[in-house]
């Protein structure tokens, strides 16, 4: 196939002058996407991602959240894999105290345990590391549930930011950055073989020629090159 590419490219100038930029907008295109995927702010319930669609209003598929702010006090409603809750936190110092519409009431110490911010108990431990229940039916997901502490985890992180702005990404501006790269480097490989492939070796010879089999080894390694920077791109390697 891409013998073929390249032998087409070869009489078809028009074909081979468009090439470049040809990659260059796909590398455009997935920049753009993977962004729009992956840089958003927003906030994870479980594995799944709620961007922030306003200052007041996550939001992803069926799953949202909504704020209210009232006097110092905020009030937040959700609707999580089809169960709605509402609650309000009030903050004393550090201790933010949340009391949901169930009567419930989760408080604590509000700190930093393991990296990430969590509810901790007397002992500094966070009061709750799950993240709910899961109801599996045949291998599929039938229902998940987010238990009121965990639900007030992640609310308690939402309220301590600066304007309920989202309080993380879904990914890293590294991973587009270093798949970028790596595209650009396949690029460079497919379109000019031999100046890269004597890149750092033709100071040695006075008149060097590849081969073909060469010539395409390179080509092959450029392709490859530019899949791992687009799958880098979309952050479609698990870390």
């Amino acid at each position: 196939m891409m013998n073929y590419i390249d032998n087409y490219s070869e009489g078809n100038p028009k074909l081979r002058r468009k090439l470049p930029w040809i990659m260059g907008a796909i590398l455009i295109l997935a920049i753009g996407a993977s962004a729009w995927i992956n840089l958003r702010p927003g906030v994870y319930v479980g594995d799944d991602f709620l961007y922030r669609k306003r200052w007041n209003y996550y939001v992803n598929g069926g799953n949202e959240i909504r704020i209210t702010n009232t006097d110092g006090n905020t009030t937040f409603s959700t609707d999580l894999f089809g169960e709605k809750k509402i609650a309000e936190i009030t903050w004393k110092g550090g201790e933010p105290l949340v009391e949901f519409d169930d009567g419930e009431i989760v408080t604590g110490n509000w700190g930093v345990w393991n990296g990430e911010e969590y509810i901790l108990d007397e002992d500094n431990l966070p009061i709750v590391l799950e993240e709910g229940m899961t109801i599996v039916v045949n291998n599929e997901i039938e229902q998940r549930q987010v238990s009121n502490k965990t639900l007030a985890n992640i609310l308690c992180r939402i309220d301590s930011t600066e304007n309920w702005k989202g309080v993380e990404t879904k990914g890293h501006w590294a991973f587009i950055l270093i798949g970028a790269i790596a595209y650009l480097i396949g690029m460079a490989c497919f379109y000019f073989p031999e100046e890269t492939a004597l890149l750092f070796t033709r100071w040695k010879y006075d008149y060097v020629e590849l081969s073909d089999m060469a010539l395409f080894s390179e080509k092959a390694g450029g392709v490859a090159a530019m899949v791992i920077g687009v799958v880098m791109i979309f952050h479609l390697i698990p870390f």
